[in-house]
């Protein structure tokens, strides 16, 4: 007879290997482009920053304060909706979302959106949530924090 503990735990590796493809692809990164939403790099967000546009920081609040782009304001976007490109934005906070946005910035002005990077779907939610509630000149930098780093860029921390 064989051990019953030995099944259990053989079954439970088997279920973890099975699963680990499923958990793995949850953290895939962001599409490269959001449709009807041009992808900008850490260049033109510093060119479109001395240009007036209004720079959002979709991270938490615990984020933002330990290094944020200059000139970025915290407009947090809390999802709940899966971490993929047609994501049900039904299941996110966006009625808050559009509110406080809406304390910073018109329909009319520049809007870039940024997280901490390629694998951060935040600002990814917020530019699509943005165009779709009538935003007419949204960006999304897609690199975040990272990108904006890694070019030699200060963030500032507060």
């Amino acid at each position: 007879m064989k051990n019953p503990i030995s099944i259990w735990f053989l079954r439970w590796l088997l279920a973890l290997s099975l699963a680990l493809p499923g958990l793995v692809l949850a953290e895939t990164e962001t599409p490269l482009a959001l449709q009807g939403v041009p992808t900008v790099d850490a260049a033109m967000v510093a060119k479109l920053s001395g240009e007036r546009a209004v720079i959002i920081d979709t991270r938490a609040l615990h984020d933002f304060l330990a290094g944020h782009l200059p000139e970025a304001i915290h407009v947090d976007y809390r999802e709940r909706s899966a971490r993929e490109p047609n994501f049900d934005s039904r299941l996110d906070d966006v009625p808050a979302f559009l509110r406080r946005l809406g304390k910073f910035a018109a329909t009319s002005q520049t809007l870039v959106f940024y997280c901490n990077g390629t694998a951060c779907w935040k600002s990814y939610k917020a530019g699509t949530v943005a165009k779709n509630a009538g935003y007419r000149h949204v960006y999304w930098f897609r690199g975040g924090v990272t990108e904006w780093q890694k070019a030699g860029k200060a963030v500032i921390e507060e």
